[in-house]
């Protein structure tokens, strides 16, 4: 599912562009459930920007994954990473109590956060 045809680069298709109410709208042919999961990725036409998060924010949020134990977290600390994931996607995600869910959690974050590097 995107937001008009898939596009590879900042070459957008003829198909993408098109008349509505007499304006040129172009579709960035973004894959909505990346767009929609997490504000990781960044529209190619530069609709939308890769977070909802400033950079300190962000830095903040290497640090803390970065400094998680891999036993098992407190209540704060699993706290903590939902209030982040809750800013990330725009709603409000109550904290688990599944270590696996947990532990998917971080190691999504981890994983987006080196795709920024």
């Amino acid at each position: 599912m995107s937001c008009g045809t898939l596009i590879v680069g900042n070459n957008v298709p003829e198909e993408n562009e098109f008349n509505y109410r007499r304006k040129k709208v172009t579709l960035c042919g973004c894959v909505m459930p990346v767009k929609t999961k997490l504000m990781f990725a960044k529209c190619p036409l530069n609709k939308w920007d890769s977070f909802r998060l400033s950079k300190e924010e962000i830095a903040e949020l290497r640090e803390f994954v970065g400094g998680l134990p891999l036993s098992t977290l407190s209540r704060e600390q699993v706290k903590r990473l939902y209030e982040m994931k809750s800013k990330l996607t725009g709603r409000r995600e109550q904290p688990s109590t599944c270590g696996s869910c947990v532990a998917s959690l971080i190691k999504e974050f981890k994983k987006q956060l080196e795709l920024l590097d």
